[in-house]
């Protein structure tokens, strides 16, 4: 979710994401856990934390709320400064470069859209067999390119029919071009999107088509989509093959053990390449990794926790 906010967000060039955080966490949770939950959020854009919640007071029988009291009401709350600015300077380091951002993937939501119907949720969680389906594919196509550091957008096709067009060889959504576009567990696919890809690909753009291609356009039987796909590079839907034709060459590379649960953001401010790592197991520390980060001139260690500044040996 924090990535479809961070893909508008760029698209649309606006500064702040908003995301309130922490709620119904319980009065047990530790200063960790609270840095766990925000991590994630910020590795994809959250720059405007909103941590729920403060009392003023604990009087009265209707204050029953699960998480604690970012206020004097919890023993830990002057140290909980420490947290905030650990993200105040991860925001310093992320905040206002150019993302490393080539690839577009059409948002799969209107499929979904497309087979609801009363009784097909039940809270937030889907009952209908295909929607589960859909759910299944996005989450895979998300870890397809997340686990191994690829960066991406999404594309919501209301968005690319109000502000998408393809010039000078690239595929342009609002303030963003990206070189590549990713068709991966639609049913369904817009008309107006549709027009574009063909425009794209006959401009000598790419598009990759992971599994079956849309049967319906604008949630009609259509063989169009089907027609497109033919144009484009079809692959399997499988993490290797999405990841293997998504990528740019200029990703962060990572081996070693659990290197697949290092996450990576990358943005550009002025000669710097910023690289913003991290390790989305809990439980355990990842390390001797070997992580090869591009070529450059010298490589520095900013600790977001401590604000140090280490300069690295590197080959």
């Amino acid at each position: 979710i924090a990535k479809q906010i961070q893909s508008v967000a760029r698209q649309q060039q606006k500064k702040w994401i908003l995301s309130e955080l922490n709620g119904c966490t319980g009065w047990q949770t530790s200063l960790n856990t609270y840095k766990n939950i925000g991590d994630w959020q910020r590795l994809f854009g959250i720059n405007f934390r909103c941590p729920h919640l403060s009392w003023y007071t604990m009087k009265g029988e209707a204050k029953r709320d699960y998480p604690a009291s970012i206020l004097h009401l919890s023993t830990w709350y002057r140290e909980y400064e420490t947290l905030e600015t650990y993200y105040a300077r991860l925001g310093v380091l992320l905040d206002g470069g150019e993302p490393e951002c080539g690839l577009l993937v059409v948002s799969p939501i209107e499929s979904v859209w497309a087979r609801a119907y009363s009784g097909a949720f039940k809270g937030l969680s889907a009952r209908d067999s295909e929607i589960q389906r859909l759910e299944r594919q996005y989450a895979a196509v998300f870890h397809s390119l997340a686990d191994r550091r690829i960066d991406f957008d999404y594309g919501d096709e209301d968005h690319i029919a109000r502000f998408g067009a393809v010039e000078d060889g690239q595929f342009k959504l609002g303030a963003c071009r990206y070189r590549k576009v990713l068709v991966a567990g639609c049913d369904t696919i817009r008309s107006t999107t549709l027009e574009l890809l063909n425009e794209f690909l006959a401009r000598g753009g790419a598009v990759v088509v992971a599994g079956e291609a849309p049967n319906y356009v604008d949630a009609l039987p259509s063989d169009e989509a089907v027609k497109m796909a033919e144009k484009a590079v079809r692959i399997p839907f499988g993490a290797e093959e999405i990841a293997g034709s998504c990528g740019s060459g200029q990703e962060i590379q990572v081996s070693g053990q659990g290197e697949g649960e290092i996450f990576a953001q990358t943005v550009r401010k002025d000669s710097l390449r910023i690289v913003a790592l991290l390790n989305t197991n809990r439980e355990q520390a990842r390390e001797k990794l070997t992580i090869k980060l591009g070529t450059g001139k010298w490589v520095e260690r900013w600790e977001a926790q401590t604000g140090r500044r280490l300069l690295e040996k590197a080959e």
